[in-house]
């Protein structure tokens, strides 16, 4: 095993582990630290106009994270909250899918910066839980 598949084992034994232990707030977390992480990946990525595969899987990971999220969001027991988080996935949805077709740099790093500061919201939720 060479020292690149040694690394991804390690990462991926220990995102398993970390998920296994958590609460569910804390896993909302993680989802939301892989949604701004996709986003400045193809932000870093907007810039290449030679190969737009690796910008494209960026924004197609970015979107499927916030698909799960908005999937499992709970509108008969989370009422109000629930229909604002729908509103701010749709919301964040329309701007990722803009900046992908401008290919907005400065618009992905805003979305990240939004979904950040939803995040911190959920960061403190997970240490009342």
């Amino acid at each position: 095993m060479g020292n690149a598949q040694a690394i991804r084992a390690y990462t991926v034994a220990s995102q398993e582990s970390l998920v296994h232990g958590s609460s569910g707030a804390q896993l909302v977390v993680m989802l939301y630290d892989g949604v701004i992480d996709a986003i400045k990946n193809a932000a870093e990525l907007a810039d290449n106009t030679l190969d737009f595969g690796p910008f494209g899987r960026q924004i197609t990971r970015a979107l499927s994270i916030i698909g799960g999220l908005r999937e499992t969001l709970d509108f008969e027991g989370g009422q109000p909250v629930a229909g604002y988080l729908l509103d701010f996935y749709n919301a964040i949805t329309s701007k990722i899918l803009m900046a992908q077709q401008k290919r907005d740099k400065d618009a992905l790093l805003e979305c990240a910066r939004l979904v950040g500061n939803v995040r911190e919201s959920w960061v403190k939720l997970s240490t009342l839980t």
